[in-house]
């Protein structure tokens, strides 16, 4: 190796360290630690991803504590879950450069204030877990909300409620008094969690098919060609749904709405929302979310195969 270019020698640390940091954590933790050189190449895509669960809250808080705590410096990404999962103040302080944010509102709005008041961009891809869109979002500055330009909800249903229940009736005018909220909006995503009762379900999801109907004709009419994607994960019930939405969307002749509506049915079995947590954490170690996984109308009808539980697609 010391005859080789230096360029080359971190080319192959990094890429080492990019291709196994999801699967083999542990291996590329014991590279980093061969020697100085090593870890100063490795360490900012090692630490790139911050996941913090109920198993590791302890250690970060441990950490913080006895002031433990460069690596931060490196995280792009945090995930914290629900928000009974939540991080020491000590942390937040140094997720200067945190680019995506998946967790409770209190904790993307906590690192949003650290990130405003150091002078440096805000965090702008944010997942958010059990929100009342828009209206909780009115509890946040402005000044953060304009920055955001990717914004996905974790919304669980609960007994026959449809996933856009409370607003089914109103969705053009939720979606409208969204967008003023999120004037940079480039992306919109929504999921579906858990199951709804069989004597409640071809209701439920019709209201869900004509409120997204909904949603993606008044984004066209209002932010085009700023709003580039309106992504829906679907899970269990709901992927039986997927040739409404496809035809839904087909029978609105509108290239736009093929172009840029994107869903993820998701295959993997969901029973309760603590499943939901688990399976949302293990992909965000994974590096996969609504983002990475939704696909075009046209895949899902041209595709010979079929959705696979290894792909969740």
């Amino acid at each position: 190796m010391e005859k080789l270019p230096i360029e080359l020698m971190i080319h192959i640390f990094q890429t080492a360290a990019y291709m196994f940091r999801s699967t083999e954590r542990g291996t590329v933790v014991k590279l980093a630690l061969t020697a100085s050189f090593v870890y100063d190449t490795i360490a900012p895509i090692l630490y790139e991803r911050l996941v913090v669960t109920h198993r590791n809250q302890g250690a970060v808080s441990m950490l913080a504590q006895t002031g433990a705590v460069s690596f931060l410096e490196h995280v792009r990404f945090l995930w914290t879950g629900p928000d009974r999962i939540g991080i020491p103040r000590s942390v937040a302080e140094l997720l200067l450069r945190a680019t995506a944010v998946y967790g409770s509102m209190d904790v993307w709005d906590e690192i949003a204030a650290v990130q405003a008041r150091a002078g440096v961009a805000i965090a702008s891809d944010v997942h958010l877990w059990n929100v009342d869109l828009p209206v909780d979002l009115k509890e946040i500055q402005k000044s953060h909300l304009r920055s955001l330009t990717r914004v996905h909800s974790f919304i669980p249903q609960s007994g026959h409620d449809s996933m856009f229940s409370d607003f089914s009736r109103d969705a053009a005018g939720w979606t409208h008094h969204l967008l003023e909220l999120l004037p940079s909006l480039t992306a919109l995503g929504f999921s579906h969690v858990n199951p709804i009762s069989e004597d409640q379900v071809e209701d439920a999801y019709s209201k869900d098919l004509e409120a997204f109907e909904t949603i993606i004709r008044t984004v066209k009419a209002t932010r085009e060609p700023c709003v580039q994607v309106v992504a829906l994960r679907i899970t269990g019930e709901a992927a039986a749904w997927l040739d409404a939405y496809i035809r839904i969307v087909r029978d609105m002749d509108d290239d736009w709405a093929m172009q840029h509506m994107r869903i993820w049915v998701d295959k993997r079995d969901i029973f309760d929302w603590s499943a939901e947590v688990r399976l949302v954490g293990e992909d965000a170690n994974k590096e996969r979310s609504i983002w990475t996984e939704a696909k075009q109308l046209d895949w899902y009808r041209e595709a010979s195969c079929k959705p696979t539980l290894e792909t969740g697609i």
